[in-house]
């Protein structure tokens, strides 16, 4: 499928998009044709980001954890654009650990940032699309994570499970409104932040372990994205769509951070 022009028009918000899958899904919507609102707590991202897509692209910092953020994020895309179609919300992170290593706050933080900021980002993305009386899609960035019993991602993927729950739940509650919510669920996918957390033995082996034998691209997320978020999907509703090369398939390997030898050292 090209995606040339498949978004001419529209316009996106997309959260944590200055780097990673979040930049690539920027650039994508860009090259289908659609405005892009980013925002991100990465600024030098950001900032190059902007360079890079020019008058088709408005960056501006935002915390999704922080509600008036968003609602700023979005009040500047429609103030720019004059309307919001589509929201991504990519802004996630963690850092795998054991359970017995996870303090409250680092529990709290993660699920702000990966269920909170998810929500906040929905809410905020559905109100704007109501005003405007056209409808629109939402996209959620979950994980595999969120299907498998992940070994030291207790927090992080407990985040992702409650996303795909909420997916569900808004895809139900919006239907009234036109707007279509869909979970979108990588597996591993080749982003600084997952080179900075998996070892080469880590990828070596979750490379053995999957059925296409490799990690994912962002652009190859990015073009799901555009995908979903399309006329060509619009029968996609309340779905949890998974980009993983597999993974999920023969049950997932689940430790996926090496938490196993933690526990064999105790």
């Amino acid at each position: 499928m090209t995606t040339n022009n498949v978004l001419h028009n529209k316009v996106a918000v997309i959260t944590g998009g200055a780097s990673g899958m979040g930049r690539a899904i920027a650039q994508a919507f860009v090259a289908a044709g659609a405005k892009v609102i980013v925002g991100d707590v990465n600024e030098s991202g950001l900032s190059s980001l902007q360079q890079e897509l020019g008058a088709s692209a408005l960056a501006a910092r935002c915390d999704v954890t922080l509600e008036e953020d968003v609602i700023n994020l979005i009040a500047l895309g429609e103030e720019k654009f004059d309307r919001i179609d589509i929201g991504i919300n990519c802004a996630g992170a963690s850092v795998p650990k054991p359970i017995l290593e996870i303090d409250a706050e680092e529990w709290d933080d993660t699920l702000a940032l990966n269920l909170k900021g998810l929500f906040l980002a929905l809410k905020h993305e559905a109100r704007a699309m109501k005003s405007h009386g056209e409808g629109g899609v939402i996209i959620n960035m979950t994980s595999v994570t969120a299907s498998l019993a992940a070994t030291g991602l207790s927090h992080y993927s407990s985040a992702k499970a409650g996303a795909n729950q909420l997916v569900k739940v808004a895809a139900n509650e919006f239907r009234d409104l036109g707007i279509r919510v869909i979970g979108l669920a990588p597996g591993l996918v080749r982003t600084p932040l997952a080179q900075m957390i998996w070892d080469a033995d880590l990828v070596d082996a979750y490379n053995t372990y999957v059925p296409s034998g490799r990690a994912g691209e962002a652009d190859e997320v990015a073009a799901m994205a555009v995908f979903l978020a399309s006329p060509s999907a619009s029968f996609i509703n309340g779905s949890i769509i998974f980009a993983d090369g597999g993974h999920a398939s023969n049950g997932g390997w689940t430790d996926i951070a090496g938490i196993g030898d933690y526990y064999r050292e105790l």
